[in-house]
């Protein structure tokens, strides 16, 4: 590093954290509604809203938002794919025309004519897990539920994906075993900031390559990925597929990482495997800046949700040109971004980074969804999605427009602290998660069903009271 760069970032570590309070005289209206609204979410169109505005040929919405008839659109023309894509898309169109083959009916005798068309394809069922960090407390809780609910049984998925947060919580919920989602979901409810990362000394900033180290997190994702998991999702390697997704940092672009094909090749060893599973869900949650890159054949990866926060639709498309596809998104978090009076406590670097940080990984969530969404308005196909926006209590003194009541899940609920990881608010998310996880009817966000939009009546799940594990 030259003397400039270094005199340049030793200036900024002196001045992050050192900017005055915001004026109470330039606090406008946002930063005094907060005293009332607490940190509930300023109106902003909703993604229902979004998806149908999306559809061009769509005719208004019905009052009571019922279903809305859509064209179906021909899916868009398939990226150029890398030697790594090339392979995802072959292996999962391969074993959809396999599954195909292995559920179609016997022909009928030569002398019987046929009376009624065949039945349609089993369609391809995907999973895609959300980027979203502490909020991943929610999936694991919700897709732990959903395993238990005999009335909507959750499907051995034949797809499962994950970014960023989703990336841990993809090959336990692959696998479907129950203690290891009741690990998962104990894992998550007690996190703290601690138990992911540790803060770097003044002096070592100026050769790292992040803010934070995250052994922490390495260490536990070391301890769910064990040699017995590794050997069971080898074993899946022939039928269903499980990736993840990490951002090559030299090309700028999203990479798959299929883990069930490291499980089972033939060239490693154990350990080697594991390192490099490891190294792919490590890369795909190392926040920038936050956490450092990973090296990954010489190439340097960060954060999936840099790019997409879900599974990135195109690819699927491309893969499952003229297949029946079925989509599930689980989102770690609430769609939404809360308001803020920006640089009350101190208005810097920081706390502007911050901000703009939030609002720009909202739209990046809201983005990535509304596109992935994208694939129910092919005829035949389903899309649905489900978050944690009706377990939040924002706060709020008075209620706000357009807002449903506040729900179990206290923001800030560990004692109004600011950590990234809240053991007390990841506890209530996992507890309301699983609980909506075991809900008849559950109460999915949105559906698009060969292009019908509908959004169900939300009924909050009954009160449950979260366990340390």
């Amino acid at each position: 590093m030259s003397v400039g760069r270094i005199a340049i970032v030793a200036m900024a570590l002196m001045l992050v954290g050192c900017g005055s309070p915001r004026p109470e005289s330039l606090q406008g209206e946002v930063c005094k509604s907060i005293a009332t609204a607490g940190h509930s979410p300023y109106p902003w169109p909703d993604i229902y809203q979004s998806v149908i505005d999306a559809q061009a040929q769509l005719p208004p919405v019905p009052p009571g938002g019922g279903p809305v008839a859509a064209a179906p659109a021909p899916p868009p023309p398939p990226p150029p794919a890398t030697p790594r894509t090339a392979a995802f898309r072959d292996k999962i169109a391969a074993q959809a025309d396999a599954r195909q083959r292995a559920l179609a009916p016997a022909p009928p005798p030569m002398v019987a004519p046929r009376l009624t068309a065949p039945p349609p394809p089993p369609p391809t069922r995907i999973l895609s897990v959300s980027a979203g960090g502490a909020w991943g407390a929610f999936s694991a809780g919700f897709l732990e539920g959903w395993g238990e609910n005999g009335a909507e049984p959750r499907p051995k998925f034949d797809v499962v994906t994950g970014v960023s947060t989703g990336s841990m919580v993809a090959p336990v919920i692959f696998l479907g075993d129950a203690k290891r989602m009741a690990k998962l979901r104990e894992m998550y409810s007690n996190l703290s900031n601690k138990d992911v990362f540790t803060s770097r000394g003044a002096l070592s900033l100026l050769t790292a390559t992040s803010l934070y180290d995250n052994a922490p997190l390495r260490r536990k994702v070391e301890e769910i990925l064990d040699e017995e998991m590794v050997e069971a999702i080898a074993a899946e390697n022939a039928t269903r597929t499980l990736a993840v997704m990490a951002t090559n940092l030299d090309s700028g672009v999203p990479e798959v990482f299929d883990l069930t094909a490291i499980a089972a090749r033939q060239d490693m060893t154990m350990a080697q495997k594991r390192q490099r599973m490891v190294a792919a869900i490590m890369a795909s949650a190392a926040l920038p800046i936050g956490f450092p890159p990973e090296f990954i054949d010489n190439n340097l990866y960060v954060d999936g949700g840099v790019r997409l926060h879900v599974f990135f639709t195109r690819e699927l498309q491309a893969a499952l040109q003229g297949r029946r596809l079925d989509v599930t998104i689980v989102v770690s978090g609430d769609m939404k971004v809360g308001r803020d009076c920006t640089g009350k406590d101190g208005l810097d670097l920081l706390s502007i980074a911050g901000r703009t940080a939030s609002i720009a990984i909202d739209q990046l969530l809201r983005s990535s969804v509304e596109s992935l969404l994208t694939v129910g308005r092919q005829r035949g196909n389903v899309a649905r999605y489900i978050d944690a926006a009706s377990l939040i209590d924002y706060g709020a003194k008075v209620p706000q427009p357009g807002m449903p009541p506040p729900g179990p899940c206290r923001i800030g609920g560990g004692g109004g602290n600011d950590d990234m990881f809240d053991p007390v608010f990841q506890r209530c998310l996992a507890a309301q998660g699983a609980a909506m996880g075991r809900s008849a009817p559950i109460p999915w966000r949105l559906t698009v069903d060969s292009g019908r939009v509908a959004r169900p009546i939300v009924v909050p799940p009954a009160p449950v009271t979260p366990t340390s594990g």
